[in-house]
Protein backbone atom coordinates (compact mmCIF):
# COMPACT_ATOMS: atom_id res chain seq x y z
CA UNK A 1 0.00 0.00 0.00
CA UNK A 2 1.24 3.50 -0.80
CA UNK A 3 0.81 6.64 1.26
CA UNK A 4 1.07 10.16 -0.14
CA UNK A 5 1.68 13.06 2.22
CA UNK A 6 2.23 16.78 1.76
CA UNK A 7 4.57 18.71 4.03
CA UNK A 8 6.53 21.94 3.89
CA UNK A 9 9.91 22.23 5.59
CA UNK A 10 12.25 25.19 5.90
CA UNK A 11 15.03 23.12 7.48
CA UNK A 12 16.27 19.92 5.93
CA UNK A 13 17.07 18.39 9.34
CA UNK A 14 13.40 18.68 10.35
CA UNK A 15 12.44 17.05 7.06
CA UNK A 16 14.96 14.27 7.66
CA UNK A 17 13.63 13.71 11.19
CA UNK A 18 10.06 13.46 9.88
CA UNK A 19 11.04 10.98 7.13
CA UNK A 20 12.86 8.85 9.73
CA UNK A 21 9.82 8.99 12.03
CA UNK A 22 7.67 7.76 9.12
CA UNK A 23 10.19 4.94 8.50
CA UNK A 24 10.02 3.98 12.18
CA UNK A 25 6.26 3.50 11.66
CA UNK A 26 6.89 1.29 8.62
CA UNK A 27 6.48 3.86 5.83
CA UNK A 28 9.48 3.87 3.51
CA UNK A 29 10.07 6.91 1.31
CA UNK A 30 10.12 6.03 -2.39
CA UNK A 31 9.58 9.39 -4.11
CA UNK A 32 9.48 13.09 -3.32
CA UNK A 33 8.84 16.25 -5.28
CA UNK A 34 8.89 19.64 -3.53
CA UNK A 35 6.17 19.28 -0.85
CA UNK A 36 4.86 15.82 -1.85
CA UNK A 37 6.20 12.62 -0.36
CA UNK A 38 5.30 9.10 -1.44
CA UNK A 39 5.80 6.18 0.93
CA UNK A 40 5.26 2.46 0.64
CA UNK A 41 4.55 -0.03 3.41
CA UNK A 42 7.61 -1.71 4.83
CA UNK A 43 9.06 -3.07 8.01
CA UNK A 44 9.05 -0.51 10.85
CA UNK A 45 12.60 0.78 11.37
CA UNK A 46 14.03 -1.07 8.36
CA UNK A 47 15.69 2.02 6.88
CA UNK A 48 17.43 5.13 8.12
CA UNK A 49 17.25 8.22 5.89
CA UNK A 50 19.57 11.15 5.25
CA UNK A 51 19.20 14.22 3.06
CA UNK A 52 22.36 15.54 1.47
CA UNK A 53 23.11 18.67 -0.53
CA UNK A 54 25.74 17.36 -2.94
CA UNK A 55 28.59 19.44 -4.33
CA UNK A 56 27.66 18.81 -7.97
CA UNK A 57 24.41 18.01 -9.72
CA UNK A 58 23.55 14.31 -9.46
CA UNK A 59 23.36 14.33 -13.27
CA UNK A 60 26.96 15.53 -13.67
CA UNK A 61 29.93 13.16 -13.86
CA UNK A 62 31.17 14.27 -10.43
CA UNK A 63 27.67 13.86 -8.97
CA UNK A 64 27.22 10.39 -10.47
CA UNK A 65 30.65 9.35 -9.16
CA UNK A 66 29.63 10.43 -5.65
CA UNK A 67 26.31 8.57 -5.85
CA UNK A 68 28.12 5.46 -7.13
CA UNK A 69 30.51 5.73 -4.18
CA UNK A 70 27.52 5.84 -1.81
CA UNK A 71 26.01 2.82 -3.56
CA UNK A 72 29.22 0.87 -2.88
CA UNK A 73 28.65 1.63 0.81
CA UNK A 74 25.12 0.12 0.59
CA UNK A 75 23.50 3.56 0.61
CA UNK A 76 20.56 3.77 -1.78
CA UNK A 77 19.50 6.93 -3.60
CA UNK A 78 15.75 7.23 -3.14
CA UNK A 79 15.30 10.44 -5.13
CA UNK A 80 16.98 13.69 -6.11
CA UNK A 81 15.64 17.23 -6.25
CA UNK A 82 18.11 19.60 -7.89
CA UNK A 83 21.25 19.08 -5.77
CA UNK A 84 19.34 17.64 -2.80
CA UNK A 85 19.64 13.86 -2.58
CA UNK A 86 17.37 11.63 -0.48
CA UNK A 87 19.28 8.58 0.73
CA UNK A 88 18.50 5.51 2.75
CA UNK A 89 20.41 2.66 4.30
CA UNK A 90 19.23 -0.48 6.04
CA UNK A 91 19.45 0.05 9.79
CA UNK A 92 20.70 -3.54 10.18
CA UNK A 93 23.81 -2.56 8.16
CA UNK A 94 25.04 -0.25 10.91
CA UNK A 95 25.23 3.48 11.60
CA UNK A 96 24.35 5.88 8.79
CA UNK A 97 26.60 8.93 8.90
CA UNK A 98 27.56 10.86 5.80
CA UNK A 99 29.76 13.40 7.55
CA UNK A 100 31.64 12.33 10.64
CA UNK A 101 34.43 14.90 11.01
CA UNK A 102 34.30 18.64 11.55
CA UNK A 103 35.81 19.70 8.20
CA UNK A 104 33.24 17.72 6.18
CA UNK A 105 30.32 18.80 8.40
CA UNK A 106 31.41 22.44 8.11
CA UNK A 107 31.82 22.12 4.35
CA UNK A 108 28.29 20.71 4.11
CA UNK A 109 26.87 23.60 6.16
CA UNK A 110 28.71 26.13 3.99
CA UNK A 111 27.17 24.59 0.86
CA UNK A 112 23.72 24.83 2.39
CA UNK A 113 24.16 28.44 3.52
CA UNK A 114 25.52 29.44 0.11
CA UNK A 115 22.69 27.72 -1.79
CA UNK A 116 19.89 29.10 0.39
CA UNK A 117 21.39 32.61 0.45
CA UNK A 118 21.83 32.59 -3.35
CA UNK A 119 18.23 31.53 -3.99
CA UNK A 120 16.99 34.05 -1.42
CA UNK A 121 19.01 36.89 -2.95
CA UNK A 122 17.80 35.95 -6.45
CA UNK A 123 14.19 36.14 -5.22
CA UNK A 124 14.80 39.56 -3.69
CA UNK A 125 16.41 40.87 -6.90
CA UNK A 126 13.57 39.50 -9.05
CA UNK A 127 11.01 40.88 -6.59
CA UNK A 128 12.56 44.36 -6.71
CA UNK A 129 12.68 44.16 -10.52
CA UNK A 130 9.01 43.22 -10.67
CA UNK A 131 8.19 46.00 -8.22
CA UNK A 132 9.86 48.59 -10.45
CA UNK A 133 7.99 47.21 -13.49
CA UNK A 134 4.72 47.34 -11.54
CA UNK A 135 5.42 50.96 -10.59
CA UNK A 136 6.15 52.03 -14.16
CA UNK A 137 3.46 49.97 -15.91
CA UNK A 138 0.91 50.03 -13.13
CA UNK A 139 -0.12 46.34 -13.20
CA UNK A 140 -1.26 44.62 -10.06
CA UNK A 141 0.00 41.25 -11.31
CA UNK A 142 3.62 42.38 -11.22
CA UNK A 143 3.11 43.88 -7.76
CA UNK A 144 1.61 40.58 -6.51
CA UNK A 145 4.46 38.54 -8.01
CA UNK A 146 6.92 41.01 -6.51
CA UNK A 147 5.42 40.47 -3.05
CA UNK A 148 5.74 36.70 -3.46
CA UNK A 149 9.40 37.01 -4.51
CA UNK A 150 10.24 39.48 -1.75
CA UNK A 151 8.46 37.40 0.89
CA UNK A 152 10.15 34.21 -0.29
CA UNK A 153 13.50 35.96 -0.38
CA UNK A 154 13.02 37.26 3.16
CA UNK A 155 12.09 33.80 4.45
CA UNK A 156 15.10 32.26 2.72
CA UNK A 157 17.34 34.97 4.17
CA UNK A 158 16.14 34.03 7.66
CA UNK A 159 16.70 30.33 6.95
CA UNK A 160 20.20 31.06 5.60
CA UNK A 161 20.94 33.12 8.71
CA UNK A 162 19.84 30.28 10.99
CA UNK A 163 22.10 27.85 9.11
CA UNK A 164 24.90 30.43 9.23
CA UNK A 165 24.61 30.63 13.03
CA UNK A 166 24.83 26.82 13.18
CA UNK A 167 27.90 26.96 10.94
CA UNK A 168 29.61 29.45 13.25
CA UNK A 169 28.88 27.21 16.27
CA UNK A 170 30.37 24.22 14.41
CA UNK A 171 33.46 26.22 13.50
CA UNK A 172 33.99 27.19 17.17
CA UNK A 173 33.47 23.57 18.28
CA UNK A 174 36.00 22.37 15.71
CA UNK A 175 38.62 24.77 17.07
CA UNK A 176 38.08 23.39 20.57
CA UNK A 177 38.56 19.82 19.31
CA UNK A 178 41.72 20.53 17.30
Amino acid sequence: MKLKDYKFFLYYKKEEEWINAMAAKGYNLIDCLFFRYLFEDGMPGEYGYKIDLVKASPKSLEGRDYLNFLSEMDIEVVDTLFRWVYLRKKVADGPFELYSDYPSIISQHRRIVKMIATVGLANIVVGLGNLSIAASVGTGVNAFISCINLGGGAILALVAYRHYKSLKILEKESQVHE
